[in-house]
């Protein structure tokens, strides 16, 4: 720290001057700790937490039910799975807003939920409703799957297995993908095999 002293010697008007320039570098002098702390301060805030939910809320799938087979035309691959997503004791809404007991629906397909306060990522596998939607179409490819109903809040952010549900799910095309085709037998064998018979 500096200490100013005044001089009644000085003629040449120096003195504010310098006087002010020894206070600016002394405040800018404050040490790399003052720095840190301005640093840390600057920005930073408090998470804001996870919206309140009832102890009674749920999330369910009105449609299709565990265990269902799921039956439909194969188009490139996929076939069209039609689910309608319900919610008790929840107002879903879209995304944007945080309420309590609010949020929205994702279904995860063949995964996991989302643990507690952690984003749903955004992927072929992880669908978000963020318009507040509680009915789609998944296109899913033949066989068994795992659709999980995780609900989120209004910044994605999961409200983990307490509001998350999982069906089983069989997909069964009406029409089979074109099997492989056989593989043509060699007509000059079959013919060499034919002479060795004479």
């Amino acid at each position: 720290m500096f200490a100013i002293v005044s001089s009644p010697r000085s003629s040449s008007g120096l003195g504010p001057w310098l006087a002010a320039a020894l206070v600016a570098a002394s405040l800018g002098c404050g040490g790399e700790e003052d720095e840190h702390a301005a640093h840390a301060a600057h920005g930073a805030t408090e998470p804001t937490p996870l919206p309140e939910t009832s102890p009674d809320a749920r999330v369910f799938f009105v449609s299709p039910s565990d265990g269902a087979t799921v039956v439909g035309e194969l188009v490139d691959g996929k076939v069209s799975v039609h689910v309608e997503m319900g919610a008790e004791q929840l107002r879903v809404m879209p995304a944007g807003e945080l309420a309590d007991g609010a949020g929205h629906h994702h279904i995860i397909i063949d995964g996991d939920p989302v643990p507690r306060g952690e984003a749903v990522p955004a992927n072929e596998s992880h669908i978000h409703y963020g318009r507040g939607q509680t009915e789609a179409d998944l296109q899913l490819s033949a066989g068994p799957h795992t659709l999980r109903l995780q609900f989120a809040d209004g910044a994605h952010r999961s409200y983990g297995s307490a509001l998350s549900t999982l069906i089983h799910v069989n997909v069964a095309p009406t029409n089979p993908a074109p099997a492989a085709a056989a593989p043509v037998a060699d007509d000059t064998a079959a013919e060499a095999d034919g002479a060795d018979a004479e």
